[in-house]
């Protein structure tokens, strides 16, 4: 009878969940203290917890997970970060409504509520007068660099995005998509993923949350 590999093993219900959670627990430290992106956070994440042999099946955390470790994080380790999320939403709106006719949505760490030191305000726009944004940019004296992103769909394509730092100094990136992808875009999550103006407005009315209470799994920040 051939024997099983142990690193594929399944594990217990609860200790899968515990090693779920410390890897969503590392990832949100290697985000918020080294400013890794999600997809990075998790490979290193999975590397730390196993040393480099094949994690058992199924103990990748999803991005809603890392979000709450995320959060958690933050909530016990950084006093700034209620005032962060509001400077980042309030310069949303400035830009919302800089962008109107380009149809923009925030997206990211700021519609979350989890902006760390390194986070970039993030708005989407929809429009195909592409140019007439760039002219709206440059006509407010903005020196912007041009980069490509991945389209948000995942299927390969990328996109452009407009890089640059407001008057205040904070990272901003406005990423370009053709009018049509906006149909699609709204229906991914039932449009939970992004908020227009109005949207984001309703969200900053909302009490504040409360901080979440520490899990077992909590640790301190990356040294």
């Amino acid at each position: 009878m051939p024997m099983t590999d142990p690193s594929t093993a399944p594990l217990p219900s609860d200790a899968h969940s515990d090693l779920r959670a410390e890897v969503a627990d590392q990832a949100a430290r290697l985000i918020a203290d080294g400013g890794l992106d999600y997809q990075s956070a998790k490979q290193k994440a999975l590397r730390r917890a196993f040393a480099g042999t094949t994690p058992p099946a199924g103990l990748v955390p999803t991005n809603e997970e890392i979000d709450r470790a995320l959060r958690e994080h933050l909530d016990l380790f950084d006093p700034q970060h209620a005032a962060r999320v509001q400077e980042y939403r309030q310069a949303a709106v400035v830009w919302l409504e800089r962008l109107a006719e380009h149809h923009p949505y925030i997206v990211g760490a700021a519609w979350k509520g989890v902006v760390t030191t390194h986070a970039v305000l993030h708005i989407q726009c929809f429009t195909d007068e592409a140019k007439e944004l760039e002219f709206l940019l440059l006509d407010a004296g903005v020196d912007y660099d041009v980069v490509e992103v991945a389209h948000f769909s995942g299927r390969g394509e990328d996109v452009p995005a407009l890089v640059f730092h407001d008057g205040h100094g904070l990272p901003v990136m406005i990423s370009v998509y053709r009018h049509d992808d906006l149909r699609g875009a709204l229906k991914r999550a039932q449009g939970a993923e992004r908020g227009d103006l109005a949207a984001l407005r309703r969200l900053m009315d909302e009490p504040a949350p409360e901080p979440l209470l520490p899990t077992s799994s909590a640790t301190s920040p990356l040294p």
